[in-house]
């Protein structure tokens, strides 16, 4: 059955939406840092959702 999620849909949701919705700065891309500040999320948190999602920021 294994642990529930610790991060919830609609926080992945919010975190998706933030991402589409604004640019990175002087950046030309998304890092998971970047991501992970502005939420207050972990990079690994981020990361996994980027991964469960399909999405590839860097591409």
């Amino acid at each position: 059955m294994g642990r529930p999620p610790s991060i919830l849909l609609d926080q992945v949701e919010d975190v998706i939406v933030a991402m589409l919705d604004s640019i990175p700065g002087k950046d030309t891309h998304w890092s998971r840092a970047s991501v992970a500040a502005r939420p207050g999320r972990s990079k690994s948190t981020i990361g996994r959702i980027w991964k469960r999602s399909d999405l590839k920021p860097h591409l």
